[in-house]
């Protein structure tokens, strides 16, 4: 797709109050990217006030970037626990497994006919 300009793939996006043109066919994804940062901006601006640009910017970033590495941990966590259940699961139908096969034994031996 070309837009006006005739850059393939661009979203016009504003951020910290300035537009900016980015490369990429998920236009909704580009946007929500561009709105969380100008959220977090917003957010450190209320915060700080009087910072400079670039120290606001740099801040926005190292704020989303440590919620990045949180989230990481949070689905490493997740990945973990969900692989225990898993682990346990495995567990339990050999378990299970096992029972079936004992208890069917036990039938067999004490349903035959008396011969």
């Amino acid at each position: 797709m070309t837009n006006k300009t005739g850059t393939e793939n661009t979203t016009l996006v504003a951020i910290f109050g300035r537009n900016y043109r980015i490369a990429g066919s998920d236009r909704e994804r580009i946007q929500r990217v561009a709105a969380c940062l100008n959220e977090k901006i917003r957010e450190i601006t209320d915060r700080s006030g009087g910072l400079d640009r670039s120290r606001t910017l740099v801040l926005a970033a190292l704020e989303l970037t440590a919620e990045l590495f949180q989230a990481q941990r949070d689905n490493e966590q997740l990945l973990r626990k969900a692989h225990e259940s898993i682990d346990r699961l495995s567990q339990l139908i050999d378990q299970r497994g096992d029972l079936m096969s004992i208890t069917s034994t036990w039938i067999d031996e004490h349903t035959r006919p008396a011969s």
